[in-house]
This record gives C-alpha cells, sequence and structure tokens, in this order.
C-alpha cells in the first residue's frame, strides 16, 4: 500500500530544512507520480503563488512576504540554481568602501 505525496507536504519538507528551492527532478523521485500529474500539480503551486519557475525544471518556493510580488530575491535561490547549472559564479555586494 503506498501513500499518495502532495506537492505541499514535498515544500513544506523543504521549507522545514530551511531551504527554498527544488528541481523537477527531485520532486518526481519523492512523489512518484505521473509526468501529468506532476504538471498539473506544479501549474496549480505556480497559480496559487506557492512557487515560481525560475528555468525550466528548477522551481524556487514563494514565502508569504513575496508571494505578492511573485519572485524571492535572487540571494534565496541563485546558489541552489548556479550549483544545479554546475556553473561558477560571483556575486558583489555593490558597496563601495
Amino acid at each position: 500500500m503506498s501513500v499518495k505525496k502532495s506537492l505541499d507536504e514535498y515544500i513544506f519538507t523543504i521549507q522545514a530544512k530551511g531551504g527554498y528551492t527544488f528541481t523537477l527532478e527531485n520532486l518526481r523521485k519523492w512523489m512518484n507520480s505521473s509526468r501529468n500529474s506532476l504538471s498539473q500539480s506544479l501549474a496549480r503551486a505556480v497559480q496559487r503563488k506557492k512557487i515560481v519557475s525560475i528555468r525550466k525544471s528548477f522551481y524556487a518556493i514563494l514565502t508569504p512576504e513575496f508571494a505578492e510580488k511573485g519572485m524571492l530575491p535572487a540571494t534565496y535561490f541563485l546558489d541552489d540554481l548556479m550549483k544545479w547549472l554546475g556553473r561558477p559564479y560571483y556575486g558583489g555586494s555593490g558597496t563601495t568602501g
């Protein structure tokens, strides 16, 4: 007997660990659902402003304070995104001394 897992549960587990991002690949492994079912769940979550697609197959979880804007500050997801892409990056502070 298998227990049906939901996208909301997955989002909760990521947030409980202090995370803000996930990939479609990791979601597929966790939910063990059909491609169509995952697509529908993701589309509903985007519509409800729970998540935003940063890049194909890479999503950021919108916290309540940023849901209305529809995007997290880049500092919340940039490191995870660049690691996922396998690309080095440098972020400057933008301050002058």
